[in-house]
């Protein structure tokens, strides 16, 4: 049953079917309109008008999807015949205007009616599965598309508008109503129509506006869509299933973070630039970051193998004129890591590399104080030596008031920059510091999007647990933009936007799959890990800020260091590269270093009491 009535409806058909139907329902309507007085070209004329079908395209679209763009091709092609035909009877007949006119709606009826009877029967009888009733933000040239092409689905039947604009309000566009987006008056309308679907067509929205309309609909328990870009599809039939689900950054109310890319285009150009970490998160997104400005050569240097292999053949360094070297290897090892800067003339180094699971240092500390600590230190070395000109340290807000190792870890490399073997003239330091990334290798986002797959439960360390976000471009960005504007010995800050309840995130993640929360997936609070705590920070009391060039980057001195913590730090190297002190002797020592680190549900909690 379900493949007749495709070959009904031409989901499927091939060109020739249409070709017939267009002949038979022409045939019929200029019959209609002649009656017996039929034009003695009509045979040519029919023929010249399927041909001209033909060669525009107009039997190449589906008739279920038939719209607006559909008639004009038609008019165009009738129009086209009526000329031609209005010619040849000027020179070699008698011209009768009201005979053509009568012959061009004769033409546009007879193809574009079976469209329209298709599309409507198509409409009545959608067989495929339950419609999901649709309001559509934007009432626009946009939205009129994705309106129509919702509207010929099997699965989407569109019911009214919203939109901002207070002129289109109250009106109707393309058969359905436009309502304002006043959430008293949609939370009625909403409920009135049982709306399941929101789809937002405009890109137009700020992100903070679109943050606090998600955040409505979704405690009205509604999915909401995206649709892809216009542009891109402007003109044509827009596929259904292409929309897209809401992706998680719109919940994180950030508008979009811009940079001065004639300037960091002129700072980067003929540079060479290394990374270290480059197969993780960020270390991977700075590289395609830089990937757009005119290098001369990026390094890239990492001991993951595979994930340096798909690095290096990302599609954006496809028809790069500059070049690009892979080292696979452990910068621990700095025999083989010094090598790398010998005659390469470096002029940049980002120093991503770092182990960053706050359980997972905790379960092994010497491995992660050893790892974070040692490869900082040889990158540091290996850059002055080599003369570089900066090296940016991608630090975290875990490394304020640390409560981890992981923290900790990186508030010592944050110290290590002061050692006096590093300070020169010559030689800038800019570090960087920032929160969480979303969905970044082993983020909170990824586990919560595996665990909704499985169908729950949903893991949350605390009710009321916070973090602040960022996504992998913005950071690697604004990593870069410091790089440009960055001064020695300088702390500089990411504005991450307010912290975010991480059950808010991991409800509103349920709500963006569709589904409820506590209802459809449980969600578990399972107690903070190891060395984790309720909330961040991203300045310590005795640190203070400044506004930069970049509204989006914030200036702190950092803290001196004094001539006890540099031998202390200088010792702590010593010890951890040697790696025959007992661990409780070694996280002592770093408690010594930093004395604001205060471990958090961690076995070295007891190191503080003393």
């Amino acid at each position: 049953m379900k493949k007749f009535l495709k070959i009904i409806f031409l989901t499927k058909s091939n060109i020739l079917t249409k070709i017939i139907i267009d002949i038979f329902f022409t045939i019929c309507s200029v019959f209609l309109i002649f009656s017996i007085n039929l034009d003695e070209f009509i045979a040519v004329i029919l023929v010249l008008f399927i041909l001209l079908g033909v060669i525009t395209g107009v039997y190449r679209s589906i008739y279920r999807y038939s719209n607006f763009f559909d008639l004009i091709k038609i008019s165009k092609n009738a129009i086209i015949i009526i000329l031609l035909h209005g010619l040849y009877n000027y020179f070699y007949g008698d011209l009768d205007f009201v005979k053509l006119l009568l012959l061009f709606n004769a033409l546009i009826f007879g193809s574009f009616f079976p469209r329209i009877l298709i599309k409507y029967l198509f409409n009545i009888t959608q067989f495929s599965e339950i419609v999901k009733t649709v309001a559509i933000f934007g009432a626009g040239d946009a939205g009129i598309v994705t309106k129509r092409s919702l509207f010929g689905s099997t699965k989407y039947k569109p019911i009214f508008f919203i939109d901002d604009n207070p002129n289109l309000q109250k009106k109707k566009i393309d058969g359905i109503r436009v309502y304002s987006s006043d959430e008293k008056t949609l939370t009625k309308i909403i409920k009135k129509h049982q709306i399941d679907n929101v789809v937002f067509s405009t890109g137009k929205l700020s992100q903070v506006r679109k943050k606090k309309l998600l955040n409505f609909f979704l405690t009205l328990k509604i999915q909401c869509f995206d649709v892809p870009n216009y542009e891109n599809w402007k003109g044509d039939n827009f596929n259904v299933n292409l929309l897209r689900s809401i992706p998680l950054e719109s919940l994180m109310g950030r508008n979009s973070i811009n940079t001065d890319f004639s300037e960091t285009h002129d700072f980067y150009k003929n540079k060479t630039v290394l990374i270290t970490g480059a197969a993780g998160s960020i270390g991977a997104q700075l590289a395609i970051s830089l990937a757009s400005y005119d290098l001369k050569k990026m390094i890239l240097v990492d001991s993951n193998e595979t994930g340096l292999f798909n690095l290096k053949n990302n599609k954006v360094f496809k028809d790069k004129k500059f070049d690009i070297e892979v080292f696979q290897l452990n910068i621990l090892n700095n025999i083989f890591f010094k090598e790398i800067f010998i005659n390469k003339k470096i002029n940049y180094v980002f120093h991503a590399a770092a182990y960053k699971h706050v359980p997972i240092n905790e379960a092994t500390p010497l491995l992660g104080l050893y790892n974070n600590i040692i490869s900082t230190y040889n990158t540091l070395k290996n850059s002055l030596e080599f003369n570089i000109e900066k090296f940016v340290l991608v630090s975290t807000d875990k490394a304020v008031n640390p409560s981890s190792i992981m923290g900790a870890s990186k508030r010592i490399c944050e110290m290590m920059t002061f050692l006096d073997e590093f300070q020169s003239d010559e030689f800038s330091i800019v570090t960087t510091r920032f929160g969480n990334v979303l969905g970044s290798n082993g983020s909170v986002v990824n586990i919560f999007k595996e665990q909704i797959l499985k169908g729950g439960p949903v893991e949350v360390t605390h009710k009321d647990i916070t973090r602040y976000f960022m996504t992998i471009p913005e950071a690697a960005k604004l990593v870069c933009e410091a790089c440009r504007i960055g001064f020695n010995n300088y702390l500089y800050l990411f504005d991450m936007g307010q912290p975010v309840k991480i059950d808010d995130l991991a409800r509103n993640m349920i709500s963006l799959n569709g589904l409820i929360p506590d209802v459809d997936i449980e969600i578990k609070y399972v107690g903070l890990r190891p060395g984790e705590k309720l909330y961040e920070e991203l300045l310590n009391n005795k640190e203070e800020t400044i506004q930069s060039e970049n509204e989006h980057i914030f200036i702190a001195k950092k803290t001196d260091v004094s001539d006890l913590n540099k031998k202390r730090i200088k010792n702590l190297i010593l010890i951890l590269s040697e790696n025959l002190t007992p661990e409780l002797e070694v996280i002592s020592l770093i408690k010594k270093i930093v004395p604001d680190y205060i471990s958090l549900n961690s076995k070295f909690d007891k190191l503080d009491k003393k």
